[in-house]
Formats: structure tokens, sequence, C-alpha cells
């Protein structure tokens, strides 16, 4: 694995432990600001927040996609033809 790589990997994992443990880890030893901890916070919140939307969606999708291929069932099954129709 090249070093590159390495280095992307770690900064994928570092990431997407949170903005706030990753403040924690790169100042490590250090002070962070009130301010840097605060939009970390936040950016933290948002993130947690648009994936709770994003499952939401996700889930009205598949039940919507259910109920459209269960109302398909039941019209193909109930169509036809019967006794003096045409």
């Amino acid at each position: 694995m090249t070093k590159n790589r390495l280095e992307v990997a770690v900064t994928r994992a570092d990431f997407n432990k949170g903005c706030v443990n990753s403040l924690k880890m790169r100042s490590a030893g250090k002070n962070t600001s009130s301010e840097a901890t605060a939009i970390a916070t936040k950016r933290d919140a948002r993130r947690v927040a648009q994936s709770a939307l994003q499952g939401k969606i996700t889930r009205k999708r598949a039940v919507k996609k259910q109920n459209r291929a269960k109302a398909a069932r039941k019209k193909k099954e109930t169509s036809g033809y019967g006794a003096g129709e045409h």
C-alpha cells in the first residue's frame, strides 16, 4: 500500500469518527479554542440530523415502492372480463 493511500485511509477514518473527535486528535496536547469546538459540535449535530433524515426518506421510498407493487398485483389479479362485460 502506498504512503498516499494510507494517508487518505487514515483521514477518512478520522473524519468518520466525527468532527469533535478529529479536532481532539489533531490538537493532542494543545488547547483548542471554544469557537472551534462549537463549530465541530454543530457539524456533528448536522451530520447526525442529515443521516436520520436520509434514513426516513429511504424508508418512505421503500414503502411507496411496496405499495405500488401491491396495487399493481391486485389490479392484475382483478382485471379480466366477466360475464356480459366488454
